[in-house]
């Protein structure tokens, strides 16, 4: 299943509640209307909830090679989950 960086913590429950994902494949930040907007925020709320049925969050770092993840719990990069 899949969803736009712009629905909410709750809309992403409510679409990946029904489907119970292993993985969540993520951006940590998207550009609308020329505005910068950060998701990890939402992301660290939806896994929060999603809790132990993930087993990793692979994000694609679109603002630069190290973004801030700390509050993301089971999170990867993008490029080190490839590797794997």
């Amino acid at each position: 299943s899949s969803c736009s960086p712009d629905f909410g913590p709750q809309g992403i429950l409510d679409r990946f509640g029904q489907v119970l994902p292993k993985v969540l494949i993520t951006v940590d930040e998207y550009y609308y209307n020329g505005k910068r907007l950060d998701v990890c925020h939402k992301i660290a709320a939806v896994a929060g909830r999603l809790g132990d049925q993930l087993s990793h969050i692979v994000v694609i770092a679109k603002s630069n090679s190290n973004p801030n993840l700390a509050s993301i719990p089971k999170h990867i990069l993008w490029d080190d989950f490839l590797d794997r």
